[in-house]
Protein backbone atom coordinates (compact mmCIF):
# COMPACT_ATOMS: atom_id res chain seq x y z
CA UNK A 1 0.00 0.00 0.00
CA UNK A 2 1.44 3.46 -1.16
CA UNK A 3 2.28 5.85 1.79
CA UNK A 4 -0.16 8.59 1.97
CA UNK A 5 -1.37 10.93 4.49
CA UNK A 6 -5.22 11.36 5.11
CA UNK A 7 -6.23 14.91 5.54
CA UNK A 8 -9.48 16.36 6.69
CA UNK A 9 -9.86 18.31 3.37
CA UNK A 10 -9.23 14.33 1.77
CA UNK A 11 -12.09 12.94 3.93
CA UNK A 12 -14.20 16.01 2.94
CA UNK A 13 -13.82 15.05 -1.03
CA UNK A 14 -14.54 12.19 -0.66
CA UNK A 15 -17.87 12.60 1.51
CA UNK A 16 -19.02 15.29 -1.02
CA UNK A 17 -17.76 12.38 -4.07
CA UNK A 18 -19.93 10.03 -2.17
CA UNK A 19 -22.92 11.79 -1.74
CA UNK A 20 -22.77 13.34 -5.69
CA UNK A 21 -22.95 9.93 -6.95
CA UNK A 22 -25.19 8.91 -4.85
CA UNK A 23 -27.59 11.80 -6.90
CA UNK A 24 -26.06 10.52 -9.44
CA UNK A 25 -26.96 7.16 -8.91
CA UNK A 26 -30.79 8.58 -8.19
CA UNK A 27 -30.91 10.61 -11.09
CA UNK A 28 -29.89 7.59 -13.61
CA UNK A 29 -32.41 5.66 -12.19
CA UNK A 30 -35.21 8.33 -11.87
CA UNK A 31 -34.40 8.60 -16.11
CA UNK A 32 -33.43 5.20 -16.78
CA UNK A 33 -36.07 3.45 -14.98
CA UNK A 34 -39.26 4.72 -14.97
CA UNK A 35 -40.81 2.37 -16.70
CA UNK A 36 -40.23 -1.32 -16.63
CA UNK A 37 -40.91 -1.95 -20.47
CA UNK A 38 -38.23 0.54 -21.68
CA UNK A 39 -35.08 -1.24 -19.99
CA UNK A 40 -32.44 -2.23 -22.04
CA UNK A 41 -29.32 -4.31 -21.29
CA UNK A 42 -26.80 -1.17 -21.39
CA UNK A 43 -29.42 0.50 -18.64
CA UNK A 44 -28.65 -2.66 -16.12
CA UNK A 45 -25.02 -2.38 -17.03
CA UNK A 46 -24.81 0.96 -16.55
CA UNK A 47 -26.36 0.87 -13.20
CA UNK A 48 -23.94 -2.22 -12.36
CA UNK A 49 -21.23 0.21 -13.34
CA UNK A 50 -22.20 3.30 -11.00
CA UNK A 51 -23.53 0.71 -8.12
CA UNK A 52 -19.60 -0.72 -8.28
CA UNK A 53 -18.20 2.76 -8.11
CA UNK A 54 -19.94 3.81 -5.34
CA UNK A 55 -18.77 0.86 -3.77
CA UNK A 56 -15.05 1.44 -4.40
CA UNK A 57 -15.56 4.59 -3.25
CA UNK A 58 -17.72 3.98 0.36
CA UNK A 59 -15.03 1.61 0.57
CA UNK A 60 -11.69 3.96 0.24
CA UNK A 61 -13.40 6.67 2.56
CA UNK A 62 -13.92 4.30 5.60
CA UNK A 63 -10.70 3.24 5.12
CA UNK A 64 -9.35 6.36 4.72
CA UNK A 65 -11.87 7.54 7.23
CA UNK A 66 -10.77 5.09 9.95
CA UNK A 67 -6.97 5.93 9.08
CA UNK A 68 -7.33 10.03 10.10
CA UNK A 69 -9.53 8.43 13.35
CA UNK A 70 -6.46 6.54 14.30
CA UNK A 71 -3.62 8.74 13.40
CA UNK A 72 -5.65 11.76 14.40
Amino acid sequence: MENKKITDMKLLRGQVMLANAIKGLQDFIDDKFTSLNDITIDDLDGLNGLVSCIKLASIEQTDNTIEFLDKG
